[in-house]
C-alpha cells in the first residue's frame, strides 16, 4: 500500500506532505484520489508517473524539481528558482544544486525525493502534463512546481521545460475559491494590458490559454525573453513610472476612488477573521487613513499590486520584464507600487535603524525622482500595508488558514504613528545620533 501523505499518515513526521495538497490537486487535474504522492522507494508496486526532489525540504516545500528530463532541464528550473527565492540561503543552495546537476554528479544533496504514483497501469502521464501538452502542441517536456506555503494567495505554478533546458511556458492553477478568482482576474488583466504595453518599456507575458479546467482555473503564459537581473530601488523606478502611465485616469480624492471603497468594504468585514490585535490595527488603520488623507487628490493609473523584486527583471536598454499580475488594477493612486517596493526592501534590510524612518526617507526620494509628490510617501506606505493585511483577510474569507500577519500590523501602526508627535521628519543625522552608528538610508 502506498503511503497517502496528504494527511500525514506516516510514522515519520519528516514525511508529512500536507503542504503538497495543492500540488497533488493540480497534478491530478482536480481529482483527489486519482494520484498519490509517495516517498521515493516506497511506491509498493504502483506505477510511477513522475519523480521529484522537494526543495528545500518536506517541511517547507518551495519547489518540486523534476528528476527526469536531464541536467539541462533541472538547471533551467534551478536558475529560475534561484533568482526568485526569498532568501540568500535558498538562492545559494539552488546554485549549489545547479552546479551538481551541470557536472553530472550523483545529486547526493538532493534528499526528500518523492514519486507521483497511480493505481492505473494504463496511465501514461499525469492529467496536468496531458493538458499542457495539448496547449503547447508537444509533450516533450518535464514539469517543475513552485509552491508558496504560508502565503495568503499561494497557488502552484507549473514550469514546462524541454530536455534542452528551454522554458516553454508557465501555468498557474487556481484550486480554491480565492486562487481561482485571482487566476481568472490575471488572465483578463493581461489581455487588457497587452495593447497598452506594445510601445512601452514594459514587457508582460503573452497568454497562451486560460479558463476552467476540471474544476481548476488555469492560466498558461509564454516565458518572457531575456534573463536580466533583479531590481533595486533606483533601477525599478522607470518601470514603475512606465506602468503607471499605461492608462492614466482623472485625479480623484482618495476617499472617492473605487480602489479605496474596495479597501474600506473588505477592511470593515475583517474583524471576526483576525486576531484581536490585528483586527484592531486594521480597523484603526483604514479609519485613520480615511480621516487623515481621504481628501488628498491623487493622480490615478495602473498598479501592478505585487511590485516586489521576484516579479520584475531589469533588461538592457531600459526595458523590463514584469509578471504575476493577479493583483493588477486600473484607477489606483500613482506611487503605490513604488512604496510597496520600498516597504518590501526595507522590511528585509539587516540594520538596527528603525523601519519607518527608512521607508519614508527612501520613499520620498523615490517618489520625487519620478515626479510624484514626496509628501504622499506616508499615506501610500500606510495604504500598501493595509492592502497586504487584507490579503490575509481574503484568504480567511475563503476558508484558508495561513501564517500570521503580525509584522504587517506592527508596521502599519508604526507608519500611522510616524511624525504624530509633531510631524517632524527624522533626518539621517538624527538617526545617526540615536544609534551611535554612521548608518544612512540608501535607495538601493
Amino acid at each position: 500500500m502506498v503511503h497517502d501523505l496528504r494527511y500525514g499518515n506516516t510514522q515519520d513526521p519528516m514525511l508529512c506532505l500536507r503542504h503538497l495538497d495543492s500540488a497533488l490537486q493540480v497534478l491530478s487535474g482536480g481529482q483527489f484520489g486519482m494520484l498519490q504522492i509517495s516517498p521515493a522507494g516506497m511506491e509498493n508496486g504502483h506505477k510511477i508517473l513522475e519523480r521529484y526532489a522537494v526543495f528545500p525540504g518536506l517541511d517547507d516545500p518551495r519547489v518540486l524539481i523534476p528528476l527526469t528530463g536531464g541536467a539541462k532541464a533541472r538547471t533551467a528550473v534551478l536558475a529560475q528558482y534561484g533568482t526568485g527565492a526569498g532568501s540568500r540561503v535558498s538562492r545559494l543552495a539552488a546554485q549549489v544544486l545547479s552546479f551538481e546537476s551541470r557536472l553530472g554528479l550523483p545529486l547526493l544533496s538532493w534528499g526528500n525525493r518523492v514519486s507521483v504514483v497511480t493505481d492505473s497501469f494504463a496511465a501514461k502521464d499525469t492529467p496536468v502534463h496531458g493538458f499542457l501538452a495539448d496547449v503547447l502542441g508537444t509533450g516533450d517536456f518535464v514539469m517543475s512546481l513552485r509552491l508558496a506555503p504560508g502565503r495568503p494567495n499561494s497557488k502552484p505554478v507549473v514550469q514546462a521545460v524541454s530536455p534542452r533546458g528551454q522554458v516553454l511556458a508557465y501555468a498557474k492553477f487556481g484550486w480554491d475559491e480565492l486562487t481561482r478568482r485571482l487566476v481568472r482576474h490575471e488572465a483578463q488583466f493581461l489581455r487588457e494590458l497587452a495593447p497598452l504595453c506594445r510601445q512601452s518599456a514594459v514587457a508582460i507575458p503573452t497568454v497562451l490559454g486560460s479558463g476552467p479546467w476540471r474544476g481548476l482555473e488555469a492560466l498558461i503564459v509564454h516565458q518572457l525573453p531575456g534573463r536580466g537581473w533583479s531590481p533595486i530601488v533606483h533601477t525599478m523606478l522607470p518601470a514603475a513610472a512606465a506602468i503607471a502611465s499605461l492608462a492614466p485616469s482623472p485625479p480623484k480624492a482618495l476617499a472617492e476612488t473605487g480602489f479605496w471603497q474596495e479597501i474600506r468594504t473588505l477592511a470593515s468585514q475583517s474583524g471576526p477573521l483576525l486576531s484581536a490585535s490585528v483586527a484592531a490595527a486594521v480597523e484603526h488603520g483604514w479609519r485613520t487613513v480615511e480621516a487623515r488623507w481621504g481628501g488628498i487628490v491623487f493622480p490615478l493609473g495602473v498598479s501592478h499590486g505585487d511590485w516586489i523584486p521576484p516579479n520584475i527583471r531589469v533588461l538592457r536598454g531600459g526595458r523590463f520584464n514584469v509578471w504575476d499580475w493577479e493583483r493588477g488594477k486600473i484607477g489606483v493612486p500613482l506611487g503605490l507600487d513604488i512604496m510597496q517596493f520600498v516597504m518590501f526592501i526595507e522590511m528585509r534590510r539587516l540594520t538596527k535603524l528603525p523601519l519607518m524612518p527608512r521607508v519614508i526617507h527612501v520613499g520620498r526620494d523615490a517618489l520625487q525622482s519620478k515626479g510624484f509628490d514626496p509628501d504622499n510617501a506616508q499615506p501610500l506606505a500606510a495604504i500598501s500595508l493595509l492592502c497586504s493585511l487584507l490579503w490575509f483577510v481574503e484568504s480567511r474569507l475563503a476558508g484558508r488558514e495561513e501564517s500570521n500577519c503580525n509584522d504587517f500590523a506592527t508596521a502599519l501602526a508604526a507608519c500611522l504613528h510616524f511624525g504624530a508627535a509633531g510631524g517632524a521628519f527624522e533626518t539621517d543625522r538624527q538617526i545617526t545620533i540615536t544609534t551611535g552608528k554612521n548608518e544612512r538610508f540608501q535607495a538601493s
